[in-house]
């Protein structure tokens, strides 16, 4: 990967596209859970960062951690 030519996205715009807060980028990034560049000051994060992150998050869940939800009927038992 030739980082001149990758579209890097900053903090904000990766909290963003990943639902999350800056703080809890700011914990994957101390944790090591996501990958970044460090240019100046700022940090960027690429693509194949945040695909690298979602399947390593895809990949920790079993079919054990799904949430099942049971709807019942009230009243008549009908649903």
């Amino acid at each position: 990967m030739n980082i001149r030519e990758t579209q890097l996205l900053t903090a904000q715009e990766t909290a963003e596209k990943l639902n999350i807060s800056r703080s809890t980028l700011s914990r994957l990034i101390a944790k090591g859970a996501i990958g970044f560049y460090r240019i100046g000051l700022r940090t960027m994060f690429s693509e194949e960062h945040i695909t690298a992150y979602l399947r390593s998050v895809e990949n920790r869940q079993s079919p054990h951690n799904t949430l099942n939800l049971c709807i019942t009927g009230v009243g008549n038992g009908t649903v």
